[in-house]
């Protein structure tokens, strides 16, 4: 008697400890948790995070185009040796003449580009050798200074403004786009994390029916044995366990195949698919969403409208462009400098001689057939065509919003219904089981009630899932949590780390 009890205590001990292995190793994982923690970790953020520094970096050499930049030349070393025809100039004949030489040079620079007129300003500095080994005879020239400035007569400081507006709004936009697209990737990961969620439940649900079915089979023999049902019922009954069997195996395929994808867009590894399970969503989703409440997130939030704003930009610069080039155009240079040339280096710095120069080009279009006014009406019907198209593009999003709000209502109506349709079906399966095991129904009966029981339930993992994601998909488009309501904009740049100069501009 004390061995058997022993034996029993070791049972419990060993079931109690494999039970708490179990569950150190099961990794239970929730909705919040992998939208707002394990999603900050996935390789989708990490991609956005580093276009967004990208995009930072732009815009940071762009202010720094507007800084002096200076540049080295250098040409240690040209060879040529050829035979080429000169003219003798005392008398006018030909001969052929060898000419090798080496040449070597080097350069400084400075530049400096003048943003409000669009012109560039540079200072040089050179010095250039030239061996002559036909004759064994070095020359030094030199260009001790020399500045120059050269930029177009027209359009340049409109230009500048132009093109300054735009690089300073896609600044402005790129941390609204990199909280968006942040937002874009949590909106999949809750797609994925709800189709798995759902899928779980079914395999759950598939579970319960072939349990259910597994015991109305061994009632059923009773049952025929005691005439109670027909042979043809108790076939029937056996047809729908082997249903529920392979429901079964299908639901466990599925509910496998979904979290796969779900471990994989968070980064996480897919080796072990029994150590993970997933909580059911315990967050309280808004009964109804007021479009106006939206609107004003939206409005507040969404980069869209600064989008618009940069493309009307650009299209009014590709106008400007096409009638600047398609016109009067003339283009001013200036420079001022000295040079020396010497048998020796140091000569070749005494007493340079100064040299300047002014030139003004011009570009006037006389005569073309009408070429050029065709193609000033052609650039004017491009801008007209791309601001229609920016006024329909602004149409299409509100109307996609309201349809977007219009639509989560409705399926947090449906969501709703389908949950108390749901536990009405149940306890009417419970009665009408208990009904059958009294004889007082059959086996059609039980079966017609038990399918508009699973027909329900998956109106309602339907209406979950559907739910869940034209939520997260207003919470991506509003940068907004209607839930706790919270600013997410500030949330997402906190807890994505992204670098001090980043969070500068």
């Amino acid at each position: 008697m004390l061995i058997n009890d022993r034996i029993k205590w070791t049972i419990i001990v060993l079931t109690v400890s494999c039970l708490s292995i179990e569950a150190q190793i099961l990794k239970k994982i929730s909705l919040d948790e992998a939208v707002n923690v394990l999603s900050l970790k996935s390789p989708s953020v990490k991609t956005v995070i580093i276009d967004y520094e990208n995009k930072v970096l732009e815009f940071d050499s762009y202010k720094k185009s507007f800084l002096p930049s200076i540049s080295l030349s250098l040409t240690p070393f040209n060879l040529n040796r050829s035979i080429n025809l000169l003219q003798n100039p005392s008398d006018g004949t030909y001969r052929y003449v060898e000419d090798y030489l080496g040449n070597t040079s080097a350069g400084l620079s400075l530049s400096q580009r003048i943003g409000i007129t669009g012109g560039n300003l540079t200072i040089n500095t050179n010095q250039n050798l030239v061996n002559e080994f036909s004759n064994s005879r070095r020359t030094f020239n030199s260009v001790p200074f020399s500045i120059s400035y050269s930029q177009s007569l027209f359009g340049g400081n409109k230009k500048y403004k132009y093109e300054k507006e735009i690089n300073y709004k896609e600044n402005s936009i790129s941390k609204l786009n990199y909280c968006l697209e942040i937002l874009k990737v949590q909106e999949q990961i809750s797609t994925y994390y709800i189709s798995t969620y759902t899928a779980m439940l079914e395999e759950e649900m598939a579970i319960n029916s072939f349990e259910q079915s597994d015991s109305l089979l061994s009632i059923a023999k009773i049952k025929l044995d005691n005439d109670n049902i027909t042979q043809h019922e108790f076939d029937l009954i056996k047809i729908k366990k082997s249903e529920s069997e392979y429901q079964l195996k299908e639901a466990k395929i599925k509910h496998k195949n979904h979290l796969k994808k779900l471990l994989f867009f968070l980064g996480l590894p897919t080796n072990n698919l029994q150590g993970y399970k997933l909580f059911k969503p315990n967050i309280s989703l808004p009964d109804n969403l007021d479009r106006d409440v939206v609107y004003l997130f939206v409005n507040r939030n969404n980069p869209f409208s600064l989008a618009q704003e940069i493309k009307k930009a650009k299209i009014k610069l590709y106008l400007f462009n096409k009638k600047l080039k398609n016109s009067f155009n003339s283009s001013v240079s200036i420079s001022y400098g000295s040079n020396q040339f010497s048998n020796n280096f140091l000569d070749s710095y005494r007493n340079p001689n100064s040299r300047q120069s002014v030139s003004l080009s011009m570009s006037i279009p006389i005569f073309k057939w009408g070429i050029s006014k065709n193609t000033l009406k052609i650039a004017q019907n491009e801008y007209q065509k791309r601001l229609i198209t920016l006024k329909n593009e602004e149409i299409k999003f509100n109307n996609d919003l309201d349809e977007k709000v219009a639509a989560y209502n409705s399926a947090m109506y449906l969501y709703s219904l389908t949950e108390k349709e749901n536990e009405i079906y149940k306890a009417h399966y419970k009665l009408a089981l208990k009904t059958f095991l009294l004889n007082k129904s059959s086996i059609y009966d039980l079966y017609a009630l038990k399918k508009e029981q699973q027909n329900t339930m998956q109106k309602h993992l339907k209406a979950l899932e559907s739910v869940w994601n034209k939520y997260f998909e207003i919470r991506t488009i509003s940068l907004y949590d209607f839930i706790g309501n919270n600013e997410l904009i500030p949330i997402t740049i906190a807890n994505t780390n992204i670098n001090n100069n980043a969070n500068r501009n």
